[in-house]
């Protein structure tokens, strides 16, 4: 018995060690996979960028978009499951490498500024989730009461902005 225990709190050790390294390692991997699927899906993906780019976005696609990493990431470690961020932080930099690419591949030299507009809310928001993640990684940092709710906050503070001043503006700079 006095073995197992032994052997659970050397795995939780290494894991409170490795856990921002391995954080990181995610999001690399996610960024890195999300361009070359961007990249195989050209064809279809440049088309749809195009129509994207010159479409009012929807107030639903947006809350969806900035809100939930922040949801699923709380619901992550009330679970008291930390590995999960791992998860979350791959798909959230997949998705952001995958679109930023997509952008590239449509607007050629254009493209820093269009990629900038259309991805306002992640430029925004992925430093606040990541130090979200970073501070409940190792599985041991007590939740706070204002924490989430300031996260969503900005997060719905970003989309505000993003949905009333940017989304519009990148539709009219495309237009003209």
């Amino acid at each position: 018995m006095k073995g197992m225990r032994l052997i659970k709190t050397d795995a939780v050790s290494i894991w409170r060690k490795t856990s921002p390294w391995l954080l990181a390692l995610s999001w690399f991997l996610g960024m890195l996979l999300g361009v070359p699927a961007a990249l195989a899906a050209s064809e279809f993906l440049v088309p749809m960028m195009y129509e994207s780019v010159q479409c009012s976005v929807s107030i639903t696609g947006l809350l969806a978009s900035t809100l939930l990493p922040f949801l699923l990431s709380a619901y992550a470690v009330s679970l008291s499951e930390p590995w999960l961020l791992l998860i979350i932080s791959a798909l959230k930099a997949f998705g952001f490498s995958y679109c930023a690419c997509g952008v590239s591949l449509a607007f050629g030299q254009s493209s820093w500024l269009v990629r900038f507009l259309f991805l306002f809310s992640d430029h925004c928001l992925i430093p606040v989730l990541y130090l979200y993640w970073l501070r409940h990684i190792h599985g041991q940092t007590k939740t706070s009461v204002w924490e989430l709710p300031a996260c969503i906050g900005a997060a719905l503070l970003v989309g505000s902005i993003d949905y009333c001043l940017i989304a519009p503006f990148l539709v009219s700079l495309i237009e003209s």
